[in-house]
């Protein structure tokens, strides 16, 4: 059992000594925080920390907007669902998103679920992306291919997504997406397709042509989120709602996760998104607070 400073939260280390610590508060308000780090040719470089605002009442879903803000500056309307090509409808909104940025593609990518009708007993989640390339507009795409064939024939509610981009030598190889919602805990599905928009989607699939389930060493995952880090994929996700754990698990040879370590939170919390910084891993925790969520920053100690 161990405390960290400024939230308690309690580890259990599987195997190794690794684990979240310092979990600090950030002073900052979000219920689905993402950060990235964007430097220009100057050398300077700004923060950018993303939410989405998808407020209660389904009523109130239509042209609820992402918004970000740099460094310690206001929070700002990035884009709403009036991007979304076809419309849905009136009752929909972003949520659960996750910003990339990727410095040789010039690109910050939104991986976001668009939920229609929340309060409805057939919701659903879908995973979409919303690209910028830099100096151009944000587009917004539906996954194509396998992704879309899944949605038509049964109900996907993701609650956290994930995309890598695949290099070697410096040149393009595919995209890879993490998502849940798919039929198994944690899918994955790629692209050869260095444009994100419009690209058919595969998934990973086992010798029997099911989709490949990543997440075979636990028995519940919510909110996955995960991240390249020291050339090694690390996945975060809850047990259940509301989460009494956290897990962090690092992929394995064999394409699977495998757990590292649990983090036991008492609080009613979102689950960690992590980023790197300055060559370190640490993760956005976001804690439940009477009318919203607060946001942790806690730094991965291996």
């Amino acid at each position: 059992m161990k405390y960290l400073i400024g939230l308690v939260l309690m580890v259990v280390s599987f195997l190794t000594n690794a684990e979240w610590v310092n979990c600090k508060d950030t002073e900052m308000n979000a219920g689905y925080p993402s950060h990235i780090i964007q430097c220009f040719p100057s050398g300077k470089c700004n923060t950018q920390v993303f939410r989405n605002l998808c407020p209660e009442g389904a009523t109130a879903h239509s042209q609820k907007p992402i918004q970000h803000k740099l460094d310690n500056g206001p929070w700002r309307t990035v884009f709403n669902t009036s991007i979304i090509k076809p419309s849905r409808g009136n009752h929909q909104c972003f949520s659960r998103p996750t910003a990339f940025r990727f410095d040789t593609a010039r690109q910050i990518v939104v991986a976001a679920t668009v939920i229609d009708d929340y309060y409805s007993g057939t919701w659903e989640s879908v995973p979409t992306l919303i690209v910028k390339v830099d100096g151009k507009p944000w587009q917004f795409t539906d996954l194509f291919g396998e992704p879309e064939e899944y949605k038509n024939n049964k109900r996907v509610v993701a609650s956290g997504i994930s995309l890598f981009r695949v290099e070697r030598e410096g040149k393009f190889q595919r995209w890879v997406i993490y998502s849940d919602g798919y039929g198994v805990k944690l899918s994955g599905m790629y692209t050869p397709q260095e444009n994100l928009i419009n690209a058919e989607w595969k998934f990973f699939r086992d010798k029997e042509g099911n989709i490949l389930e990543l997440f075979p060493n636990i028995n519940k995952a919510l909110f996955p989120h995960c991240i390249n880090y020291n050339w090694k994929g690390i996945c975060t996700s809850t047990d259940k709602w509301i989460p009494k754990n956290i897990t962090t698990q690092v992929l394995g040879n064999d394409f699977r996760f495998k757990i590292e370590s649990v983090l036991h939170v008492p609080q009613k919390t979102k689950g960690i998104t992590p980023y790197i910084k300055d060559g370190k891993l640490y993760g956005l925790l976001t804690k439940a607070i009477p009318g919203g969520w607060r946001v942790y920053n806690c730094l991965w100690q291996d």
